[in-house]
Formats: C-alpha cells, sequence, structure tokens
C-alpha cells in the first residue's frame, strides 16, 4: 500500500471564484512539503479540501492510496490525517489538558494519557502549563497546544497552516525546531503553509509554490531557495 497522501488533479471553487486549479502533490511518511506563494494562491483552500472541509470541483485526494475525496471533516482523524489551522483556534475556556484530550477522542481512552504525556515529553511547557486555561496562555504555548493536540490523534500526516503567525522570532525558531522532530523521530508527514519561505525552506525536503491558484514550480527545498522563479512566484509575478 502506498503510504503517500496526495491530491490529483484538484480544482476548488467558491461559487464563481476559482480558488485552486488542477493542483497534483504528493507527501510521504516522515516527509515535510512545503506549500508557498502569496496570499490568495490557494494554499489554504487544498488544506481544507484534504481535510474534507470544502469539496473539490473536481479532481481527487487520497490518503495511503485509498480515495478519500469529499469524506466529511471529523473523519479526518480516523484517516490518519490532522490539521494545526491557522490562528490556532484553541478551545480557550477549556484547560490545556482538556484541549489535549479532545485531539485525541478518536483514540481509545486506555491510550489518552500516555498519548498526553508524550505531547509534554515534546513540549515540556505544556505539562507545567496543563491545568490552565488554554486562553490564558501565551500565543507560543497557543501555537504548542495546537500542533500537540493535533498530535493526541497518532496522525501519519500533519497539515500545518502559518504556524509561525503572530509569533516572536524565537518562539518561532522552538516551534520549528518541533515541526522538525515531528517528521525525524515521530515519522509523521507534512504539508506546512507558510509565508516566511525561507523558514519553510529550511524544515522542508521539498516544495510546491502556487500562484493564483496554481503550482507554477516545485522541486527540493535546496533548488527552490536558489531559484529566481521562486521570489517572481512568490510576488505574484509569473
Amino acid at each position: 500500500m502506498s503510504r503517500q497522501l496526495e491530491t490529483l488533479s484538484l480544482s476548488v471553487s467558491y461559487g464563481d471564484v476559482v480558488a485552486v486549479t488542477d493542483v497534483s502533490l504528493q507527501v510521504s511518511e516522515g516527509e515535510v512539503v512545503a506549500l508557498l506563494g502569496a496570499n490568495g494562491a490557494g494554499k489554504s483552500s487544498i488544506l481544507k479540501a484534504i481535510m474534507g472541509m470544502v469539496h473539490p470541483k473536481s479532481g481527487s485526494v487520497r490518503v495511503h492510496g485509498e480515495d478519500v475525496t469529499g469524506q466529511p471533516a471529523h473523519t479526518a482523524a480516523r484517516r490518519g490525517v490532522a490539521l494545526v489551522p491557522e490562528g490556532r483556534r484553541i478551545f480557550k475556556r477549556m484547560t490545556l489538558r482538556e484541549n489535549l484530550e479532545v485531539g485525541g477522542v478518536t483514540q481509545p481512552s486506555s491510550e489518552t494519557n500516555a498519548r498526553m504525556q508524550e505531547m509534554f515529553d515534546l513540549f515540556p511547557r505544556l505539562r507545567e502549563r496543563q491545568h490552565q486555561l488554554a486562553g490564558t496562555l501565551s500565543g507560543g504555548e497557543q501555537q504548542m497546544l495546537a500542533i500537540g493536540r493535533a498530535l493526541m490523534s497518532k496522525p501519519t500526516f500533519l497539515l500545518m497552516d502559518e504556524p509561525s503567525l503572530g509569533l516572536a522570532p524565537l518562539i518561532t525558531a522552538q516551534v520549528y525546531e518541533v515541526v522538525r522532530r515531528i517528521s525525524r523521530d515521530l515519522g509523521i508527514g507534512g504539508i506546512l503553509v507558510e509565508q516566511n519561505v525561507e523558514l519553510a525552506l529550511s524544515v522542508a525536503d521539498r516544495g510546491y509554490v502556487m500562484s493564483r491558484g496554481r503550482i507554477v514550480l516545485s522541486g527540493t527545498a535546496d533548488f527552490l531557495v536558489r531559484s529566481p522563479a521562486l521570489h517572481q512566484a512568490y510576488l505574484g509575478m509569473s
């Protein structure tokens, strides 16, 4: 069985507005793929289509070779896919620990505590704050919680939408060190949507560059870092 997450000729529209056109991409277990492009390029729409939050106009989404196109969003965790949404979207009136418990709801209850301890090992700061209301955490702590909550479902693939948004540089560096460990130590594949090109490519194995809803460039991280076409596409000049 193919251990990959892929989209095949994926197109997404919102009414008459075309957001994504004919996008094919893939990520394997243990690999981080960066999805780059200017605001409005269609990056987040691809993540939503993968998660079943929007229904593609055409094309398909496959997980381990199985067509999961258009399946309801609440089944994503059971398919082995988890999302760290833009803006974190934690449950602010619940404790940090309760947020993690929600993330592990698809797993056997007997495994919840052990899984939570793994998250505390990954994010020691969360252990210190576990009984604190999530809304009182710092921005960096909330981002760590959002990642930990997604990992509670034991995903094969983790989709991360702008994980550095609104964070100070030092906190961003800490979050991205965890992104490295997620792929390197846990073997989880990741699709990383990020505005900071250099930051994203510093942890990614490969990347896709989008402009106006289409993939206009792809290649290894080293190739993209050196490519003048990357900067043209990012500025919407392609």
